[in-house]
């Protein structure tokens, strides 16, 4: 079991830096923003609050590399057809068409970690959307056609037929 630090031992970092007038300020506002129910986070004040998150992120030095290959993607690709020509030396190709390889496995996992870090930051509103919208486009859709045959065409959820989920031991 943690011990729970006493409130005394707790550092306050903006106590100290805010006068009492602006605290007073931020106060009046929060309770404005309740008071006319713009408080609530909606799926699209969660979304927005997300990005702003990852634009504020401070930038490292493979962001600049990742900026500077973006901005230089030509001749970087100019590199590696030049490296797999049929003049080269066959271990040359070889190392050229592996490294090629590598640069786009790389490039694929990371599109893998950034939809899950996505799909983290979704609210279940737009996780129940993202769902929605991938069940009835595109092959997902055309198989569940095919399995539910020509009965069902469209369906509607209401908040009346949620049922809430009971865990069993």
């Amino acid at each position: 079991m943690t011990e729970v630090p006493k409130i005394s031992t707790i550092k306050r970092t903006h106590a100290r830096t805010m006068s009492p007038e602006a605290r007073q300020k931020l106060s009046d506002q929060a309770k404005a923003r309740h008071a006319d129910g713009s408080f609530v986070m909606t799926p699209e004040r969660r979304a927005k609050a997300a990005a702003t998150r990852r634009r504020n992120r401070r930038k490292t030095a493979a962001d600049h590399v990742a900026e500077a290959a973006a901005l230089n993607a030509e001749a970087i690709t100019k590199v590696f057809k030049d490296a797999i020509a049929q003049g080269q030396p066959m271990g040359t190709r070889l190392k050229a068409a592996q490294a090629w390889i590598e640069v786009e496995s790389e490039n694929r996992k990371l599109e893998i970690k950034q939809e899950a870090e996505d799909a983290k930051q979704h609210s279940r509103d737009e996780l129940i959307a993202i769902l929605a919208e991938k069940l009835t486009a595109g092959p997902a859709a055309d198989m569940l056609r095919k399995q539910l045959g020509d009965g069902v065409i469209e369906g509607t959820v209401v908040a009346e037929d949620v049922v809430p989920a009971q865990a069993t031991s």
